[in-house]
């Protein structure tokens, strides 16, 4: 596992803010986007995932009730388990993991042990990543760059639903999807 310092959101200027979106992998990578949704008040949870490859082409995304969260990094890392895993199975290729969460990179980029309550997902989300000879690296993203995996998770919440598509999706998934390719 390697952390990858994520790109810059926006340039810093007083020019007017230019909206962050998603960047693509390197050549011969695909990058999974990953997201929690957790709302504290009814304890419903979702999880959103996309992996696209360096063309922006959707190689998967999916969306996912997730009845077993606490507290919204609960959700992160299960989304991410969850997306890892499917990953694994859509593509043979290196794998760009992107989170918004830094508290959910830095738990499992970390070399020590962890011990948080926390310990069984990050050790499942390790142990898929370890368990391929393939690279398999985790990298925190602005919450812009992460749009379409943070709207399948609320999708996931609200509706709750458990789907998974492959090469294509939801219109609204497919419309973000298309607006951030690369030229």
């Amino acid at each position: 596992m390697v952390l990858l310092p994520s790109p810059p959101c926006a340039p810093e200027s007083t020019e007017p803010r230019v909206r962050a979106h998603w960047v693509p992998p390197q050549p011969g990578w695909v990058k999974l986007n990953t997201d929690g949704s957790y709302i504290a008040a009814t304890g419903a949870a979702g999880g959103g995932m996309i992996l696209r490859d360096d063309r922006g082409e959707i190689i998967y995304n999916a969306c996912r009730e997730l009845r077993t969260c606490d507290n919204a990094l609960d959700a992160e890392l299960a989304a991410c388990r969850e997306g890892l895993e499917l990953a694994l199975h859509r593509s043979n290729l290196p794998i760009l993991v992107e989170l918004d969460s830094a508290e959910a990179v830095s738990m499992i980029t970390a070399r020590e042990m962890d011990r948080s309550s926390h310990r069984a997902l990050i050790e499942e989300i390790r142990r898929l990543a370890g368990s391929d000879a393939r690279e398999i690296s985790f990298t925190l993203c602005s919450h812009l760059q992460n749009g379409i995996s943070h709207e399948l998770a609320a999708y996931g919440r609200r509706t709750p639903r458990t789907a998974v598509w492959l090469t294509a999706g939801m219109d609204f998934v497919v419309n973000l999807a298309l607006a951030e390719k690369p030229p």
